[in-house]
């Protein structure tokens, strides 16, 4: 195994580590507050919180009756006061926000900006890089410094485990990309991995699709359901050999969708008829109604929602709004 390879093993399991929740987890009262208790149910800090999320790396995202996010400790003293309208979790020690103007910045865990607000949609950082959208509806990948690496661009960018992402080109094509999100250098072509994907029918309408990747020492590996990418692969010796990445689908939730979005957390976005997004679980079932103008994927246990009247709002697993941002 060359050199770079374990370090990126060694990264992934030190990223792994850092995002392990810690034991205590949100628990509600009657009224409806949260609070945090140990795995047999001693509440250690009060239901105060009209939400409030697992603990990463140490600190749990809190909301106020104001709707503003904070973040809180394990002792339950809030470190970053609630004034954020949106947020997710921290990973690799920085977490994005939004501001008033809906633009999105990263903070560290102090709460001071690390990374100006500039970007329309982010994902959380997964070890040394997250994906940023720009003002044109395009995806790139940069660094804690908020630095650029390439200036590839691409229509969505999914984070894997393994230090990879998918990254779905101007053509309409998915390709599996490295951490940095450009071609592939290495892959670890002891694993295969398995993503469920969106999937367009022969009618136009679309559904959801098993996704395998995996590698092959041919280059002649294209068919029907199947795409390939070029890739030198080092094979832990002192040569370089050749092979394809293979992309393979099959359907398997019929297509019945204006449009959809890959899953997070279990739940994927999707348009009806009437050109409103709602949320299905993997089964093909919808369990948050159709109702939004705009819906954005889970991270952490909710995700960003905005109505018909421009009225951006957070929502848990479950469809239940709090954190309005007007």
């Amino acid at each position: 195994m060359s050199h770079k390879s374990k370090l990126n093993q060694i990264n992934s399991l030190l990223g792994q580590i850092r995002m392990k929740v810690t034991p205590l987890h949100p628990v509600e009262d009657a009224e409806g507050r949260w609070g945090y208790a140990t795995p047999d149910g001693k509440v250690v800090i009060p239901h105060k919180w009209r939400i409030a999320g697992h603990f990463y790396e140490g600190l749990a995202k809190v909301v106020d009756d104001s709707g503003k996010c904070g973040f809180i400790d394990e002792s339950g003293a809030l470190v970053i006061p609630c004034q954020f309208g949106c947020s997710s979790h921290f990973s690799a020690g920085l977490c994005w926000v939004r501001n008033e103007d809906r633009r999105i910045g990263f903070i560290d865990r102090k709460g001071d900006l690390k990374l100006p607000y500039k970007w329309k949609a982010v994902t959380p950082f997964f070890g040394n890089t997250a994906a940023v959208m720009d003002d044109n509806n395009y995806w790139y990948v940069i660094d804690h410094d908020g630095r650029r690496f390439s200036s590839i661009e691409w229509k969505e960018l999914i984070p894997l485990r393994n230090d990879y992402y998918l990254g779905k080109g101007k053509h309409d094509y998915w390709e599996l990309l490295n951490e940095f999100g450009g071609p592939l250098e290495l892959l670890d072509t002891s694993k295969e991995n398995t993503f469920r994907l969106p999937w367009k029918d022969k009618t136009g309408l679309w559904g959801f699709a098993d996704t395998t990747i995996s590698f092959s020492d041919t280059t002649n590996a294209f068919d029907n359901n199947a795409a390939a990418v070029f890739t030198p692969t080092d094979d832990g010796g002192n040569t370089i050999r050749c092979g394809t990445v293979v992309i393979k689908s099959e359907p398997v939730l019929a297509g019945q969708w204006l449009e959809t979005r890959c899953f997070r957390e279990g739940l994927a976005r999707v348009m009806d008829k009437n050109r409103r997004w709602g949320y299905v679980d993997e089964s093909g079932k919808l369990v948050i109604p159709c109702r939004w103008l705009n819906a954005g994927p889970f991270w952490g246990g909710t995700a960003e929602v905005e109505d018909v009247n421009g009225t951006l709002a957070t929502i848990d697993r479950t469809g239940r709004i709090f954190g309005v941002e007007r």
